[in-house]
């Protein structure tokens, strides 16, 4: 019986350490991105720009927000997009900004 319960513990474990980020890229679609001077692309394709950067203090502590213009109006973009900016600038506050036209 204990090595059920030890077994089932084991395995417990090793199934919730072995959790994917789901606000990450997988490698493949990490491939796809890129970036040339200000602009981000996706399979060498503008996608968006880098537009400003903004310094926070709250509560004490600082921080840093990057605005990102999105330049395509392509909704799955949006989402992989702000997980390739967080990816390359994991400390920081991302802000992605699509424009309504």
């Amino acid at each position: 019986m204990k090595k059920i319960i030890l077994s089932v513990i084991v395995i417990s474990a090793i199934t919730l350490g072995c959790k994917t980020d789901k606000h990450s890229l997988t490698n493949k679609e990490l491939l796809e991105w890129s970036t040339k001077g200000d602009t981000i692309l996706r399979n060498n394709k503008p996608v968006a720009v880098y537009n400003h950067l903004e310094y926070e203090l709250y509560n004490g502590k600082a921080t840093i927000e990057i605005s990102i213009d999105q330049i395509d109006k392509s909704p799955d973009n949006t989402v992989s997009l702000i997980k390739y900016v967080h990816l390359r600038h994991k400390k920081n506050k991302v802000e992605i900004v699509v424009q309504n036209k």
